[in-house]
């Protein structure tokens, strides 16, 4: 049997699950994040699609915004499930909420040490436009068409829980 990958927004009793999402993206570089997640994790829920297989959350974006931009603050997959194209999924949806809102673009930092997700990040036609204060760097990427646009989410199903 095929193990079945779906994305939906989490809900409270997900929290344990997507904590632990959330401590292995900030363990190593910003661990006051983790206490405030911790602390406001319901609030994060709107903002929040997770990918999960047979029960399993093991992987996870959180997106936030303006009125004219959608940008992910945190992207993040389980180390077993890496390289399997969820990160990519999980972009792919963000694209997609983006362009559905109607937004002109869509950005996301990235440390500068983190080639991986930089080259991730550019599949998908994100370029680098600059460096914030603490010296990631600033990747955007322009969108075009918003809701009435051809693009979507390749056969993403976003199921609600």
């Amino acid at each position: 049997m095929k193990d079945k990958l779906r994305f939906r927004q989490p809900g409270k009793k997900d929290k344990e699950q997507v904590m632990k999402l959330v401590r292995i993206l900030y363990e190593k570089d910003d661990t006051s994040q983790i206490e405030i997640w911790n602390k406001g994790y319901s609030n994060y829920l709107p903002w929040t699609y997770v990918a999960e297989i047979n029960g399993q959350i093991i992987g996870y974006v959180c997106l936030g915004g303006t009125v004219e931009s959608l940008s992910i603050g945190d992207l993040c997959v389980l180390p077993k499930f890496r390289n399997k194209g969820i990160a990519s999924k999980l972009i792919e949806l963000s694209i997609a909420r983006a362009e559905k809102a109607n937004k002109e673009y869509i950005e996301v930092n990235a440390h500068r040490w983190n080639e991986t997700s930089q080259k991730l990040y550019k599949k998908f036609g994100f370029e680098i436009i600059g460096e914030t204060e603490r010296g990631l760097f600033r990747l955007r990427k322009q969108l075009q068409g918003g809701p009435h646009s051809k693009k979507s989410a390749i056969g993403l199903k976003i199921e609600n829980y």
